[in-house]
Parts: C-alpha cells; sequence; structure tokens
C-alpha cells in the first residue's frame, strides 16, 4: 500500500465519477486513458498539468519549475523543491529526474518520443536542479515528467499496482479496484493545504448515485433520461459537452479495393455522419456534432472550412465507385476484374465504437456493399488490424486531449501501439509533420497541423466521425470549478476543491 496519508472517520470526503475503466496505467503505458493521466496527477509529481481549456500550466510543486532556456540548441532546466521523500521514505530529487527519462526513453510508446529527442541529463551541485539537452527540437516539451514514478515502481495497468507504488503527490491511495478507488490526503509534498481527507473514485454516475453534496465528476451520454435527470438534479451544476474522445474510421491502404482513393472516398462520404448522431443521441443535445478534423476536437477546429473533411454524400460515393470501373450487379458491387466487393471491419470496444459501426455497416449493406466484423480487445489493437493487414476498415476512439502532435502520430514516425498507426508511412506526411513538432510558434504550428490534418482527411485514409457528449457536473457548492475541456481538465481541478 502507498502510504502518506490518513484516513478516518472525521476525514470529509470527495466523490468522484470517472469514464471507466479504472486502471494503474503510467503515463507511459501504451494503455493509458485520460482517466489514467487523470488519477495519476493526483498521485505523482509533475512539472505540468492541465488547466481548465486543456493548457499546460506548472505545477511549481514537486518539480518546481521547468524553464526553456534556449530553442536552438533546445535546453530546458527543471528544478525539484528540497528536502522532499516519497511515501516509501526515499529521496526524490534531481537525480529522480534522471532516472525517470532513463527509463521513458527506453519505452515503446508515443509518450516517451520526447523523452528520446533528450541527448543528456545533468544535474546541478545541489542536486536539485537538472539540465536536460535536446539533441533534436521537441516543441511539445511541456508534457515531459508528467506523473514521475519512484525508481523501479511498476509501469503497468494493474489496478494492485496503485497501492504498491510509492507516491508524492496531493494524494495517497488506500485501497484500489478495477470499480472504486480510495485516496487519502497526502502532506509529503503539500503541507497544511485545505483539502478533502478522503477522495472516493468509482466509474458510475447516474443522479441517484449522488451524494448530497462534495460530488464531481463526468459520464459519457447514455440517452436523453440520463442528460435529463442529471441537468435538473437541484444539487448539481452541470455541462454538456463534446468528449475529448473522437470515434473515427480508418482505412487500410494496402489491401485490395481500399488501396484506391476513390473506394476510400467511396465509402467514406456514403455514411451521413448527422444521421449517425442523430440516431445515436437523438435531441438529447444540440452539442453532438459532426467531428472534421482529426488532430482536433469538434470545438476546437484551426483553420478554413475548406480544410474540414469532405462532407457526406450518398451520390457522389456510387458516383466515385462508376468512376474507377466498379459496377452494380443486382444488389451488390463488382469489382473491375468482376469479384464481389465485400469488406472486413474491425471494431474498438467502445459502445460508441460499436454503436457507430453499426450504423455504417448498415448504410453500406443498403447500397449493396455487404461488412463483415470482428471486435478488438482495445482501441488500439482495432487501429493496429489495419497495419497488420487483417482488416480493410477500423472504426475505434482515441483521445485528443494531448494535442495535434500526439493524435498526428497515427500518421508518421515509428508506429508503436499507442500511435495508433494505420499503415504505410507516407514520406511527405512525415517531412511535413517532423518540421511542426519543431516549431516552437505555437500559432503557426496551429495552422501547420490544421493543413497537415486536411492533407490526411482529403486522402481518406481516416475520416473523423464525432466527439461523443459527455455531462461533467459538480456539486453547486463548487463556484470555482469549471467545465474541462477532457475529463483530465476536470479532475486536475479536485486538489483546489475545499472541504
Amino acid at each position: 500500500m502507498a502510504f502518506g496519508g490518513t484516513a478516518g472517520a472525521a476525514a470529509k470526503t470527495l466523490y468522484v465519477s470517472l469514464p471507466g475503466p479504472l486502471d494503474a496505467c503510467s503515463s507511459l503505458s501504451a494503455g493509458a486513458s485520460d482517466t489514467s493521466v487523470a488519477i495519476g496527477d493526483l498521485l505523482y509529481p509533475s512539472a505540468f498539468l492541465n488547466g481548465p481549456n486543456d493548457a499546460l500550466v506548472g505545477t511549481a510543486a514537486g518539480i518546481v519549475s521547468a524553464e526553456l532556456t534556449s530553442v536552438n540548441p533546445e535546453s530546458v532546466t527543471y528544478s525539484v523543491a528540497p528536502k522532499l521523500k516519497w511515501s516509501d521514505g526515499t529521496d526524490f530529487n534531481g537525480a529522480s529526474l534522471v532516472r525517470w527519462w532513463t527509463r521513458a526513453k527506453a519505452q515503446p510508446t508515443i509518450a516517451s518520443d520526447g523523452y528520446r529527442a533528450i541527448s543528456s541529463m545533468t544535474i546541478a551541485s545541489d542536486g536539485l536542479s537538472v539540465v536536460a539537452k535536446f539533441s533534436q527540437s521537441f516543441a511539445n516539451w511541456m508534457v515531459l515528467f508528467r506523473d514521475v514514478l519512484s525508481r523501479n515502481s511498476p509501469l503497468d495497468c494493474s489496478i494492485k499496482n496503485l497501492e504498491r507504488r510509492p507516491t508524492l503527490g496531493y494524494y495517497s491511495v488506500f485501497s484500489a479496484s478495477k470499480h472504486q478507488i480510495v485516496l487519502i490526503k497526502s502532506n509529503l509534498l503539500h503541507k497544511g493545504e485545505m483539502r478533502f481527507g478522503r477522495v472516493v473514485i468509482s466509474d458510475t454516475m447516474s443522479s441517484s448515485q449522488v451524494p448530497s453534496k462534495n460530488f464531481i465528476g463526468e459520464t459519457v451520454v447514455a440517452n436523453s433520461q440520463a442528460v435529463s435527470s442529471l441537468s435538473s438534479d437541484p444539487r448539481l451544476t452541470a455541462s454538456l459537452t463534446s468528449s475529448s474522445s473522437l470515434t473515427q474510421m480508418s482505412f487500410s491502404s494496402v489491401r485490395p479495393n481500399v488501396s484506391l482513393l476513390a473506394f476510400r472516398q467511396a465509402l467514406s462520404v456514403a455514411v451521413n455522419r448527422q444521421v449517425m448522431v442523430n440516431s445515436l443521441w437523438g435531441s438529447t443535445t444540440t452539442t453532438v456534432r459532426v467531428a472534421n478534423r482529426l488532430l482536433t476536437s469538434a470545438t476546437a477546429a484551426v483553420g478554413s472550412a475548406t480544410l474540414d473533411a469532405p462532407q457526406d454524400c450518398l451520390t457522389c460515393a456510387l458516383e466515385a465507385l462508376k468512376s474507377i470501373g466498379y459496377s452494380q450487379a443486382g444488389s451488390s458491387w463488382r469489382s473491375p476484374n468482376g469479384k464481389a466487393v465485400a469488406i472486413r471491419m474491425t471494431v474498438g470496444p467502445s459502445g460508441a465504437d460499436r454503436s457507430a459501426a453499426a450504423f455504417i455497416i448498415n448504410t453500406w449493406r443498403v447500397i449493396g456493399i455487404p461488412t463483415f466484423r470482428v471486435t478488438a480487445s482495445s482501441e488500439q489493437l482495432a487501429a493496429a488490424s489495419l497495419r497488420y493487414g487483417a482488416a480493410d476498415v477500423a472504426v475505434y476512439s482515441r483521445s485528443l486531449a494531448f494535442g495535434p502532435g500526439v493524435a498526428a502520430r497515427a500518421y508518421f514516425g515509428s508506429p508503436v501501439l499507442d500511435s495508433y498507426a494505420v499503415g504505410p508511412r507516407n514520406p511527405f506526411w512525415a517531412q511535413t509533420a517532423l518540421a511542426v513538432t519543431q516549431n516552437f510558434n505555437n500559432a503557426q504550428a496551429s495552422q501547420q497541423w490544421a493543413l497537415f490534418d486536411a492533407q490526411v482527411t482529403h486522402s481518406f485514409i481516416s475520416r473523423p466521425l464525432f466527439c461523443a457528449p459527455v455531462i461533467q457536473a459538480w456539486s453547486r457548492r463548487f463556484s470555482t470549478v469549471r467545465g474541462g475541456a477532457s475529463v483530465i481538465a476536470l479532475v486536475d481541478q479536485l486538489p483546489g476543491l475545499r472541504p
């Protein structure tokens, strides 16, 4: 068990609901979700956390500062607060950051990209400051040294690892199971602050389960009844918004039929995405909109409408098929060489994946293209089925909470599992993306990512579908809470809530 706090009958309790599954995935794990990172933010030291709009802000605690001191060559100085110890009594200092870097750069995940760009880390004579020198520019350097773990702490997602790992954050772990995590206030890092003594995190939220006070949480919208019950609850302030998770459809670029751009275009635009989201959520909310970008959420698109994904058009789809020699034979389609057209689809495990896939399959069936469907055990494996040539198309969801540079890794760089790489790399895309990752001008980089996004969407390798609606809710007494752009941004406000 991770020590460093106290729990008892007198401790005031804050109840938190987060989208499941609850796990112990580290920030370096390929399986880490937004919920995994949000929980880690409460337990381990970080240089930066998410503000309400997902912009990164310095923590000024544990890692008290992180300063970009040079751009060419890139250099960042990290400073650690003195006399800090993990909950197991071992020291936390500059050497802790060096050990984390050494461990992080060896991990086969996109979270390790920035660590691999660092060529050296030099500890100052006081042992508290470390200078990181980069061999390759990494403009997104503020994502580094987040939820740093102690020496030899397990990185994998087993829920019991939460109890095994030493902590050094706002809270320590009292108990952990797959449906509930109990945290207790820690004084190791933040002494004397007025915080809740106990935090109970669960993976369910409904109006009947919300306590009378001291509650904050997020849940995916299942139906209009859930929206009505939570938004009309007089105890709560509720915010209905788009999630930071994008559900998308991606294609193989090497398998028969779908290797042709016009064929991918036909299958893509045949699906009326607005009808899809209306069928999934009905009149629940006007927040559910078709997603037009792959790298940014539906509510945070940059650039002009000409950069958006091409619009849905069934007539256009049929014309596109005919233009490349496909023909209708009764109720089915045949390729130019006379073979019957059929599609093999891999579907991710989430409810949004399954619902979107069912709508797509039915659309294609109606126009005469049958689809054979298999379900993957994870979102990452659904995408990987395309890279391994096991499917023509995959429907899956992935987080956009970590910025366009992370989402873009699906289309350039080494194809590790959590990059959601879908196939062979386009050299031009790779060159373009690499240049953007090294651009320290945020405004320019945003526009460049929008152009990159347009290149991918207009190739019809991937088709953005929607960002599912979520409800974020909190007790009315918490007047300082702001609806977060992601569940991470919501949870990162939790330490500031007062009993």
